[in-house]
């Protein structure tokens, strides 16, 4: 019975290892295939020879089978084979689509323990194609082209593949433009945030827009430098009316005493026939609150204690001007009291002498 396989899910960013490896268990089988992306251009008319190995990593051998599938963008970011792999061939068909220009050498291919076998093939330009972006798969699967694709639509993981980016010379369009520039949190509370990007393509080649996001503080300070889409294998493509999102690239300010606008910069460059940038800038706080929280909660007390403190103060100033003004008002009091009884033992003395007078 043939044993189970456990392929590679295949991502439409062809994030890529030099050479795709089909892991495997016990019961399953571990095969490799090299070049896993080929970046050709042609011009109509023009044909290319070329190949791609297959290693059969086991101690057994093992029977494969290649196809040529075109493939496109479901607008998830992911990879969706076109009439599930079978186009017909028509003439409006041979014009646009490469799985009609590509000629296996054979299909099939027997190979030993720990051998590598060749599927080559050949690509030929009609003279009427339509110049820009043509994409095709050669899928290596152990099951023949005619049982893989019968009754369902073709899953990527059921296949290793080696992805073909073909450009096409003539009415090349680089149309690209950045959708979204933001970050997350937009209030940083500080620790680790992440910027995103959403770039389209909208023009009729695929692009592998390349760049960074440099932020600076409210001082105009540097504090980063992110790079983008930066990758040495010739990864990071966005097919013809697509979008591909960045959404993890990590950014962090591990400054506690965090209280600050930041500015970030995104600059993407792309394009081959003529160099294009898109700028972008965005704008967002930092706040660390754990601080900020100590430092408000530390005035909020001291304005406490203040009012504490005027309260009593004033409230001591009344009882003191309150007991002054009692005091006064009894010695005034007083001192009415003592000139009324003077001015009545005077006016008794003037009496007793006007009656001696007499």
């Amino acid at each position: 019975m043939r044993k189970k396989i456990f392929f590679l899910i295949l991502s439409i960013f062809f994030i890529l290892s030099p050479g795709l490896v089909l892991a495997a268990d016990n019961n399953s089988l571990a095969l490799t295939i090299t070049p896993p992306l080929m970046k050709l251009n042609l011009g109509p008319g023009e044909s290319l020879a070329t190949a791609i190995k297959v290693v059969n990593n086991n101690n057994y051998p093992v029977t494969v089978y290649a196809k040529a599938a075109d493939f496109a963008d479901d607008g998830t970011g992911k990879i969706k084979f076109l009439n599930n792999g079978n186009l017909p061939s028509t003439p409006a068909n041979a014009n646009t689509y490469l799985s009609q220009w590509i000629s296996l050498s054979q299909d099939k291919l027997d190979l030993p323990p720990f051998q590598t076998g060749t599927f080559a093939f050949s690509i030929a330009v009609p003279t009427s194609s339509t110049p820009g972006g043509h994409y095709a798969a050669i899928l290596i699967g152990t099951n023949p082209p005619e049982q893989a694709g019968k009754g369902a639509e073709i899953k990527v993981s059921s296949y290793l593949s080696s992805l073909i980016l073909l450009r096409v010379s003539g009415d090349i369009q680089e149309i690209g433009a950045v959708r979204e520039f933001t970050f997350a949190p937009r209030v940083y509370p500080g620790g680790t945030g992440a910027f995103r990007i959403r770039f389209a393509n909208s023009g009729n080649v695929d692009l592998a827009p390349v760049g960074d996001i440099k932020v600076f503080d409210m001082f105009g300070r540097p504090k980063g430098d992110i790079p983008v889409n930066e990758t040495s294998d010739q990864t990071g493509n966005i097919l013809p009316a697509s979008t591909r999102t960045w959404d993890n690239l990590k950014w962090s300010d591990d400054n506690f005493f965090l209280l600050n606008r930041y500015r970030a910069e995104l600059s993407l460059s792309y394009g081959e026939q003529a160099k294009q940038t898109e700028f972008s800038t965005f704008f967002f706080w930092g706040v660390n609150w754990k601080w900020l929280i100590i430092v408000v909660g530390g005035l909020l007390l001291l304005l406490a204690l203040l009012i504490i403190f005027v309260r009593f103060y004033v409230r001591s100033s009344v009882r003191s001007l309150e007991k002054q003004f009692k005091a006064a008002e009894a010695a005034r009091k007083k001192t009415e009291k003592k000139k009324n009884i003077s001015a009545a033992i005077n006016s008794e003395e003037k009496k007793i002498i006007d009656l001696r007078k007499k």
